[in-house]
């Protein structure tokens, strides 16, 4: 997963991820504390509660990000997009 953290409940104000590799658009799932949902009620309960204790936005490819590749990542909130890069290993 990509991780942004905007401290303590702030993670309502994400509202999408663009994920590019190698300069491809790559799918991902987008898991705030407003979004998440575990197996079961108690989980989700836990889950939300740690995202937001966090202001966490997550990003999960929907495949592993490939040795050696150029990684573009942009999480769109509300104050504008947060967008970095970085090169996984090889």
């Amino acid at each position: 997963p990509v991780a942004l953290l905007l401290g303590p409940d702030r993670a309502g104000e994400v509202s999408g991820v663009t994920l590019r590799v190698n300069g491809q658009a790559v799918g991902a799932c987008l898991l705030t504390a407003s979004t998440f949902t575990g197996a079961n009620e108690a989980e989700t309960r836990v889950g939300r509660a740690v995202l937001a204790a966090q202001g966490a936005a997550l990003a999960l490819p929907d495949a592993p990000l490939p040795a050696g590749a150029g990684v573009q990542v942009s999480f769109d909130t509300a104050r504008g997009p947060v967008t970095w890069s970085f090169r996984t290993p090889p």
